[in-house]
Order: structure tokens, then sequence, then C-alpha cells
């Protein structure tokens, strides 16, 4: 989940993490999408939002633990693949950890 879209910081997370943004924006109809972790995120898709790719990076506002409301979303296209679904996963766990957390934030 990305920083696209929106003029103020929206920490990537995954599965995982997510309870520990109730509230915050993150990176109608909704979809059950797989994140970076493996782990299983309901995803509630904004009037004109659609999901069209098999990999999609999602900014929403976390409602749940496992539940977000999407407001933007980026295909990241036919040639990602799941080795770059995992180095994307390390980049979100790296933005978690207080020694890395500063290259993830808005300066």
């Amino acid at each position: 989940m990305s920083t696209t879209g929106t003029e103020h910081q929206t920490p990537h997370t995954n599965s995982a993490r997510l309870g520990n943004h109730i509230g915050r924006t993150l990176q109608g109809d909704s979809a059950i999408v797989r994140a970076s972790d493996g782990g299983e995120v309901k995803v509630k898709l904004s009037v004109a939002g659609s999901l069209s790719d098999n990999f999609v990076e999602i900014v929403g506002k976390v409602e749940e633990a496992n539940v977000l409301t999407m407001l933007a979303s980026t295909d990241l296209g036919s040639d990602f693949t799941d080795k770059d679904l995992e180095n994307y996963e390390r980049a979100v766990e790296m933005s978690e950890n207080a020694k890395f957390r500063h290259l993830f934030q808005n300066q």
C-alpha cells in the first residue's frame, strides 16, 4: 500500500499490521485481497474504483484490523511478479522498524 494519490503521509502496511492503523488513511462494493504478507484484507471499493490487475497498490482508510475503504489504487502491471511482492513485503517490514522508519516518512 502506497503514498500515491494523497497529500499526507500514508504508511505502507500489510494484513498483520493493519490493525495498528485503525482510523488512519493508508496506501460501495468490496473485495478480499491478499496483502504482501499473504494475509487477507477486505477492501471496500470506492464507487469509481475497481481492481483490474493481479497486483495492485491500494491507498485507503483503515476501518477495522482487516478492513479498509479504498481511496485510490494503482495497477502494478503485468511485469510485477511474486518476487517483486516479496521485495515489497520486505520494504513494508522495514518501514515499521524504528531503525529504518525515517526512510519511509514524508519530510
